[in-house]
């Protein structure tokens, strides 16, 4: 099924208020702050109605006003969020959120993995230190001290409502590198990015972007050599960090592998091509681009990388060979030409040619034209 409205809302009663706040002792299931109903209490109902949530109490959960608002419609993980919701119905929602999971396709340009945001558990250690532990494992002391010290952010997939604020972080970034043709541009590579793939990003306590990525889905017409062969289908990220403390470089980092990991947890893939781009003055250019052959473009440096799953087989088919991710990659439906078309003419741009290449039109065997 669609992720898309099903019932309507339905107004409650005081009594089923309250056994809504019961379930977490009249605090916030997030914040923890102590709430009541006319008070700061609001009843939230965790898979939202608009994305296919029902009215039924085992998916309706007690939230402050502010942390309402901030979850808005997003799916996230009820254990990573629902922080002071008592175990027995953190069990019970899990269980539905599971099936939900299961039960409604939400597999989009837009939308890459089945949850909205996902935590982040980030050390505040020396960022060479934590690339290297990520890179190649330390001990299970070290993992320890890391997991205990970390500071929790949240990678969150961006909406339309993001727009200005992407589009600041995003100038910033080109100023930043002398790589800015014109915030016109700018705004149009951020509204394509939004339009026709996905946006990624990292704040902090005071809504600032820390960090921020797309993703695009690409090739089908864009066969691609690299030093694992031909590649027909792939993710094509880019990444932007315009900070370049330990801290943020740490985020950066973490953020350009969190979601293909997460691809390749939630549909069971032992591999996933991805194209990387990084500004080439960027200090996190080659720890990004890492693996595979490096290309060095004008502007910017690009390099593939095959991820693998947590099993960390090695022993996997050729890329066009494998079948469960020639199935992941058939998902995404055709862009034809003629949306192609009512995009730019609604910006009254001409065709920009790398935005046509970072697009995949599968089964297609018209040309783009630049």
């Amino acid at each position: 099924m669609k992720r898309q409205k099903i019932v309507e809302r339905e107004e409650f009663t005081y009594d089923e208020k309250l056994e809504i706040a019961e379930k977490s002792d009249n605090r916030c299931c997030h914040c923890g702050k102590t709430v009541y109903f006319g008070f700061g209490a609001t009843v939230e109902h965790y898979i939202p109605l608009s994305k296919g949530g029902t009215n039924r109490g085992i998916n309706l959960v007690m939230l402050c006003k502010e942390c309402n608002e901030d979850k808005s419609n997003n799916i996230i993980q009820p254990r990573e969020y629902l922080e002071y919701l008592k175990e027995e119905h953190l069990d019970k929602l899990q269980g539905y959120f599971d099936s939900y999971i299961k039960s409604f396709d939400f597999v989009n340009r837009h939308n890459l993995c089945s949850c909205d945001r996902y935590k982040l558990y980030i050390a505040p250690v020396n960022y060479n230190l934590q690339k290297s532990i990520n890179n190649r494992g330390r001990k299970k002391k070290s993992m320890e001290i890391l997991s205990r010290h970390s500071t929790v952010y949240w990678m969150k997939r961006a909406t339309p409502y993001d727009t200005e604020k992407l589009l600041e972080y995003y100038t910033k970034y080109l100023k930043k590198y002398n790589i800015l043709d014109s915030e016109k541009a700018a705004r149009i590579n951020i509204e394509f990015w939004l339009t026709f793939g996905a946006i990624y990003y990292i704040d902090d306590k005071n809504n600032d972007i820390r960090s921020m990525m797309t993703v695009m889905v690409t090739g089908g017409n864009n066969k691609v050599h690299c030093n694992t062969g031909d590649i027909d289908n792939f993710l094509s990220v880019n990444v932007f960090g315009y900070y370049s403390n330990d801290l943020a470089m740490t985020l950066s980092y973490h953020l350009s592998r969190e979601l293909p990991r997460h691809i390749c947890e939630e549909h069971n893939l032992q591999q996933i091509p991805v194209k990387y781009s990084i500004a080439k003055k960027d200090p996190l250019s080659y720890d990004i681009c890492c693996s595979g052959n490096i290309y060095e473009q004008e502007n910017f440096i690009e390099s593939f990388l095959i991820l693998y799953n947590r099993d960390g087989r090695k022993d996997l088919t050729p890329v066009n060979e494998d079948k469960d991710l020639n199935d992941f990659f058939s998902k995404f439906a055709q862009i034809n030409n003629d949306k192609l078309e009512k995009w730019f003419k609604y910006h009254n741009e001409e065709t920009y040619e790398w935005m046509v290449r970072e697009l995949v039109l599968p089964n297609s065997d018209d040309e783009v034209e630049d």
